[in-house]
């Protein structure tokens, strides 16, 4: 299972290009384990700082390839290659939508550090160059407020009386001139159709597709269902982008319950405890479906913090007891109850 990020990031919050380049290029190497003599050999200070070291590892654990981010940097990709060979008509783009919890903003993200990578090793010269803009859609209601985000992520001064349409030209020229190609837009289920202010955001949206030679990216909860392809703006969006769909992972068919399994295996391959059986994670895999229902953020919140707790307490491994003592979000605790009441009504239920 391969890891996109992990390590210890100041800030997981990218809202400005200095933010998205220490992203882009936040990769540690694990932590290596230290071998029985080497833990004798440490006195208390050093054992703390080596349980300290291991303990902000396991907090930022690597983001694993699920399908909904393969299936997202893969398609990302092929749609920046046609949008290159697109001499008229419109580009195309991409929406990543579904519930929340799913992994929407780690697939775009991986996304966009896949191709400003990838610029970065073909043009080493060009250090100032900004492939790929990540911004989150903002919920102000004033015009001005998405080339706004564009520019603060730039960095770019700008004139405190300036109109909407002196700072959309300002970011459409500014974003040519720095070669960007990617135009991530997370949270775009912000545009709301019930007021009327985000139909200017849609139409800036347009006119910014229409004016950067860029391929446009957008994530958000349910953006299907909140109006965004409604209305004769909305008919237009639907034209343009191709809408991609996340969910939680599934556990009915023998295919889901080994690509879940694999997932878990991922995340165990990642673990730096000094007691934990190799396997012993994944034969929790059916425990692990009922705690989280297949969402990757529930499961990844439970496996961190159970591994940070296996090394606060000594233990160095993690069982069914230590995952027991982790709460999880109140959406992931009232589901698993949920799950729990409805299979002792029905225990020949298969457990979904």
């Amino acid at each position: 299972m391969a890891a996109i990020t992990s390590g210890s990031l100041t800030s997981s919050v990218v809202t400005t290009l200095d933010s998205w380049r220490a992203f882009v290029e936040h990769n540690p190497e694990p932590v290596a384990l230290h071998t029985e003599a080497e833990l004798d050999s440490l006195s208390p200070e050093e054992r703390l700082a080596y349980d300290d070291q291991r303990c902000d590892y396991h907090a930022a654990l690597p983001a694993l390839t699920t399908r909904i981010l393969d299936r997202t940097v893969t398609k990302g990709l092929i749609f920046m290659r046609l949008n290159r060979g697109q001499q008229l008509g419109t580009s195309c783009g991409m929406i990543l939508s579904g519930v929340y919890g799913v992994g929407e903003s780690t697939a775009i993200r991986a996304l966009g550090q896949t191709v400003e990578q990838a610029y970065r090793v073909r043009n080493p010269q060009m250090t100032g160059a900004v492939p790929v803009v990540y911004i989150t859609m903002p919920t102000a209601q004033h015009p001005k407020a998405l080339p706004l985000e564009l520019l603060y992520f730039l960095g770019a001064p700008h004139g405190p009386r300036a109109t909407e349409t002196v700072l959309t030209h300002q970011a459409c020229e500014l974003m040519t001139d720095l070669q960007t190609g990617l135009v991530l837009v997370d949270e775009v289920h912000e545009i709301d159709r019930s007021r009327a202010s985000h139909d200017q955001q849609s139409d800036q949206l347009k006119y910014f597709m229409d004016h950067i030679p860029a391929t446009f990216v957008l994530a958000g909860i349910n953006v299907e269902h909140c109006g965004f392809f409604t209305g004769p703006r909305g008919h237009q969006l639907a034209r343009r982008f191709t809408l991609l769909q996340a969910a939680p992972s599934s556990y009915s068919t023998v295919a889901e319950r080994q690509e879940w399994g694999r997932l878990i295996e991922g995340f165990e391959i990642a673990l730096r405890l000094h007691d934990h059986k190799p396997g012993g994670l994944v034969t929790l895999a059916e425990y692990l479906y009922g705690r989280t229902g297949g969402y990757i953020v529930s499961l990844s919140h439970l496996i961190r913090e159970a591994a940070i707790r296996a090394i606060l307490t000594g233990s160095e491994r993690i069982n069914e007891q230590i995952l027991d003592t982790v709460e999880l979000d109140h959406a992931a605790a009232g589901e698993a109850a949920a799950r729990r009441q409805a299979t002792r009504k029905n225990p020949k239920r298969t457990k979904q």
